[in-house]
């Protein structure tokens, strides 16, 4: 990497950190081409354990009962509206339109893992994710339960 490509990605880097570019003009005045690598290798691994310690934060936070992955699903268990495509789900477009995905179907076709494989990787790109799990037979009493709260704050 030439010194002009070391000065761009500091000065990339000093964005990304949240610090002026008074870094990348210190090295323009006064730095010697190995301290200015140096510098460039600080703040490359800084970004990349920041970025760890985000990725961490955002699966403990996602509270997913194990780690699942897309690799190896069977896709031909799901089955999908006609107006859904699978490359939907799995692009996370749905999250960018702002909308829920609910997974229901027989015991046992791959909803909890698609679920969490689709969550495992909206985490690894950064994205907020909440894992929630619930069957037919504990949403029945607590939607009926939510029914008669309503009823009873409006009356």
């Amino acid at each position: 990497m030439d010194r002009s490509e070391v000065c761009q990605e500091i000065a990339l880097f000093s964005r990304q950190l949240i610090l002026s570019q008074n870094a990348l003009r210190l090295c323009d005045l006064e730095a010697t081409p190995k301290q200015e690598e140096f510098l460039h290798q600080v703040f490359k691994e800084e970004l990349e354990h920041r970025e760890r310690l985000r990725n961490v934060r955002l699966f403990q936070k996602a509270a997913f009962p194990v780690k699942k992955t897309l690799e190896g699903y069977e896709f031909h268990s799901l089955l999908l509206p006609f107006t859904l495509q699978t490359d939907e789900l799995t692009s996370r477009q749905f999250v960018r339109d702002k909308k829920n995905l609910v997974l229901y179907g027989p015991v046992s076709m791959g909803k909890t893992h698609f679920g969490i494989a689709l969550g495992v990787k909206a985490c690894e790109v950064g994205m907020y994710t909440r894992f929630f799990f619930f069957t037919a037979a504990s949403l029945v009493p607590n939607s009926v339960r939510a029914r008669e709260l309503v009823r009873s704050s409006v009356l």
